[in-house]
C-alpha cells in the first residue's frame, strides 16, 4: 500500500543528510519539458487551477521558455540568463512553473530534430542549474528525459533514496543523498510524460504543497 504523501515528505525530511544547508525557500519548482499531448493538457490544468485561486496550490508564477528563442544562437545565452534570473526572483514570492513553449519544432531530418530536442533540454537544465541559488523547497519534473536531465545535470544529484510513490502509477518521489548541499533533502518527484489523467500534475503538486506545509521540519523552521 502506498503511504500518504505527507508521510513520504516527512520521511524524506527526517532522513535528509544533516549537512543540508538552512535558509530554504517555502516555494517549489515545477519543470515541464515533455511535449506529448497528455503533458500539455496536464500543464494547462495546473495553470488553470492556480489561476483560479485553488487553495491547495497557492500562488504560482508561469515562466515560459520560448523554444524559438532558445534556438537563436545570437540571443540564446542572454535569454537564458534573463529567464534564470526571473525564476530565482519568482521563487522568493511564489511557486514557479517553468515550461517550454508547447509548439514542437522539428525537421524532416531525424538528426536535426534530435539536435533541436537536445538543445532545448540543455536550456531547461541550464535554467534549473542557475535557479538552484533560490533553494526551492521541492521540485517536480514532468517528462521522462526531463526528469533525468534536471536531476543529474540541473540539480547535480548523483545518488538518491526513493521514498515511495507521490501519486498512483509510476510517479515516484526521492531525495538526494549525494548532491550539492543546497539540493540535499529536497523532495524530488519524477513524473513521466504519458502518465496519469488530465488533473494528475495539479493533484501531485497540490499534495506535495500540503504535505510540505505539514511536515515536522516545516513546523520547526517556522518557530
Amino acid at each position: 500500500m502506498t503511504p500518504p504523501v505527507s508521510e513520504v515528505v516527512a520521511s524524506l525530511r527526517q532522513r535528509a543528510p544533516k549537512r543540508s544547508a538552512p535558509g530554504r525557500s517555502w516555494h517549489g519548482l515545477v519543470v515541464v519539458g515533455s511535449h506529448v499531448g497528455l503533458t500539455s493538457r496536464q500543464l494547462a490544468a495546473l495553470q488553470e487551477r492556480a489561476r483560479s485561486g485553488d487553495a491547495d496550490l497557492g500562488e504560482f508564477r508561469d515562466i515560459e521558455l520560448d523554444v524559438e528563442r532558445l534556438l537563436d544562437a545570437d540571443s540564446r545565452e542572454s535569454y537564458l540568463a534573463e529567464k534564470s534570473a526571473e525564476v530565482r526572483a519568482a521563487l522568493a514570492d511564489a511557486h514557479v512553473i517553468l515550461a517550454t513553449s508547447r509548439t514542437l519544432i522539428k525537421t524532416d531530418s531525424k538528426d536535426e530534430s534530435l539536435a533541436i530536442a537536445r538543445s532545448v533540454s540543455d536550456a531547461v537544465v541550464a535554467v534549473v542549474r542557475e535557479a538552484r541559488a533560490a533553494r526551492a523547497a521541492w521540485v517536480v519534473a514532468k517528462g521522462g528525459i526531463t526528469s533525468h536531465e534536471v536531476a543529474a545535470n540541473g540539480l547535480g544529484i548523483r545518488r538518491a533514496t526513493v521514498a515511495g510513490q507521490s501519486y498512483p502509477g509510476q510517479i515516484s518521489m526521492f531525495t538526494a543523498t549525494n548532491a550539492p548541499a543546497d539540493v540535499l533533502g529536497v523532495p524530488y518527484v519524477v513524473f513521466p510524460g504519458n502518465v496519469g489523467g488530465p488533473d494528475a500534475l495539479a493533484d501531485v503538486v497540490a499534495r506535495i504543497i500540503t504535505a510540505q506545509a505539514a511536515a515536522p521540519a516545516a513546523q520547526e523552521n517556522r518557530s
